[in-house]
């Protein structure tokens, strides 16, 4: 993995090229691979996807977004403060221009969050957890000794100290 970029946000050279897009006749080749429904319906991406559901277009080399350039070919340039493409459809496979807007990376979380896709492992559902919700509750009640309180329940002293300041287990206050 070296050499990759942590953001998945696009560069500016990125967006530079989603820009010029519209201008290299890819249009034709890009629709067809969209079953182009009505006006207001869903056009969902008919080829290689992504693990989400989210389409892929191959373009230059590389595999780039189909969100991104339908909303090129649309005449919607990417701004550089908004690099996703939100969809109003919750529908991953929709390349619908009406369906799409660019959105900042506060705006796509929000997005993620209202619609329920928000990282639900959390507290005791996440995997690696150790306590329960009844149990945090009772260390944040708990006036002994950090060390003493870790030690009756198996975990470090700064497992206890998270807690008691609320930058873990903070969902269940």
């Amino acid at each position: 993995m070296l050499g990759r970029r942590k953001s998945k946000a696009p560069t500016a050279i990125e967006r530079r090229h989603m820009d010029r897009i519209a201008q290299m006749g890819c249009d034709d080749r890009f629709w067809s691979k969209v079953d182009k429904r009505g006006h207001d319906d869903c056009w969902p991406w008919l080829s290689t996807k992504a693990p989400r559901g989210y389409g892929q277009f191959w373009l230059d080399g590389r595999y780039k977004p189909a969100t991104h350039i339908a909303l090129a070919l649309h005449g919607n340039p990417q701004p550089p403060e908004a690099p996703f493409a939100l969809h109003s459809c919750d529908n991953p496979p929709c390349v619908n221009p009406m369906h799409l807007r660019w959105g900042t990376p506060q705006e796509n979380m929000d997005d993620r969050k209202r619609r329920g896709r928000a990282n639900s492992c959390v507290g005791a559902s996440h995997g690696r957890a150790k306590l329960r919700e009844d149990v945090v509750r009772l260390i944040r009640l708990d006036t002994r000794p950090q060390k003493d309180i870790a030690s009756s329940y198996g975990i470090g002293q700064s497992a206890v100290s998270r807690i008691k300041a609320g930058k873990s287990w903070g969902h269940s206050r």
